[in-house]
């Protein structure tokens, strides 16, 4: 029997640390997907943008398109205080005062509206696949609506490893220990994003590209989780090793006794008077 409840907890564990990754990952996501923190990233890249060499074809033909047309551009502003162009389907309001500023001035003001209009625009194409993969369209990773889909996966993943929790807190032997576990889990769950971004270099697939822009805020959930987890572990070391809250842990296990076989020993002095009779 113990085997079968080690192993059982053995093999939830294994599925618990997975959905608690999974987890991790669709919160970075989400948390990454955010107008302002894009702006912030893609500024130190304004250089490459406007020499067409950035990881977003989108963003590269921005440049493109600045470099054919910025005569026309400084010579209309001139006499006006705006100039107004399309890109891609990104209508692009220009103040002729980023103009005098120089083309990096006009390409990071650019890149700012396209990335807001990016961010709330409606996808037809409605998934990471269809989108990026078949459109070759990577701004709707950054959208709202990648947005939304991330969160809500998030929460499912997070729901199920609630479960997978609970699960092996009632099948546990030791509620104590369960913390230790749980702990243990929660830590190791936040490491794999480190290695995202590292993985991802050495793809050439456009997906792959922005991994470093998808992942913006891994810092801050990796943070966040070592931080969780470790604490769970510190938890469950004060109520192992020093009896803090041990009274509690306790009556939690009396709420799910054990069942146990009442084992019934014979009579060995009924038994001897049989045999003495048949003799």
């Amino acid at each position: 029997m113990g085997f079968v409840r080690g192993s059982l907890i053995f093999f939830i564990g294994t599925v618990l640390l997975i959905t608690l990754i999974a987890s991790n990952i669709f919160l970075t996501l989400s948390l990454s997907a955010n107008p302002e923190n894009l702006k912030e990233k893609i500024v130190l890249t304004t250089d490459e943008i406007a020499s067409g060499s950035s990881e977003t074809p989108e963003l590269n033909e921005l440049g493109k398109t600045i470099d054919r047309i910025l005569p026309t551009i400084e010579k209309y502003c001139q006499e006006n205080v705006e100039y107004t162009f399309s890109e891609q389907g990104y209508a692009i309001s220009l103040p002729c005062t980023k103009v005098s500023e120089g083309k990096n001035a006009i390409v990071s003001e650019g890149v700012s509206q396209i990335i807001d209009q990016a961010y709330s625009k409606n996808y037809e194409c409605g998934s990471v696949i269809k989108c990026v993969f078949q459109d070759n369209n990577a701004l709707y990773l950054f959208s709202n609506q990648a947005k939304q889909e991330w969160k809500s996966k998030f929460f499912l993943m997070l729901f199920i490893s609630i479960i997978l929790a609970g699960i092996i807190f009632l099948i546990s032997d030791s509620k104590i220990d369960f913390l230790l576990t749980l702990g243990l889990l929660i830590t190791l769950s936040s490491f794999p994003i480190f290695l995202i971004e590292k993985i991802a270099s050495s793809f050439d697939s456009l997906l792959f590209k922005v991994m470093p822009l998808l992942f913006s805020e891994s810092n801050f959930v990796f943070a966040i989780i070592l931080i969780i987890g470790l604490a769970v572990i510190t938890i469950g070391v004060l109520i192992k090793f020093f009896h803090v809250g041990h009274s509690l842990i306790e009556k939690m296990s009396g709420l799910f006794p054990k069942k146990t076989l009442i084992k019934i020993k014979p009579n060995s002095k009924k038994n001897s008077k049989l045999k003495e009779e048949k003799n």
